[in-house]
C-alpha cells in the first residue's frame, strides 16, 4: 500500500511541477501592465524602487518617455522595456 500512495504522490508532484512551470512561464510582468505606464508601474517593470534613481533612469538620453504641459510623465511599456534591452548598461 505505501508503495502504491509514493508512486501517486510522485506522479502527482512531477505533474505540478510541470503544471508550475508553464504557469510561470505564462505570467509575464511585462503583459500584465497596460501599455502607457505611470510612474509608479514603470518603476515597477524597471525593479526601481527608489525614486531619485528611478528620476536618475527615466531622464538618461532617449528614455521613453511622453511628457504632456499639466500632466504626469507616461512611459509607453514596450519601448521601456526595448530601451532596457539595448541601455541596460547604463543602469
Amino acid at each position: 500500500m505505501d508503495d502504491i500512495a509514493e508512486s501517486l504522490i510522485s506522479r502527482f508532484i512531477s505533474q505540478l511541477k510541470v503544471r508550475l512551470v508553464e504557469v510561470f512561464e505564462v505570467f509575464n510582468i511585462e503583459l500584465a501592465l497596460p501599455l502607457l505606464l505611470n510612474s509608479k508601474q514603470c518603476k515597477k517593470l524597471l525593479g526601481i524602487a527608489n525614486e531619485t534613481e528611478f528620476q536618475r533612469v527615466s531622464h538618461l538620453k532617449d528614455f521613453p518617455r511622453i511628457d504632456k504641459k499639466g500632466s504626469h510623465p507616461r512611459f509607453p511599456r514596450d519601448a521601456v522595456v526595448e530601451w532596457m534591452r539595448v541601455n541596460w548598461k547604463l543602469i
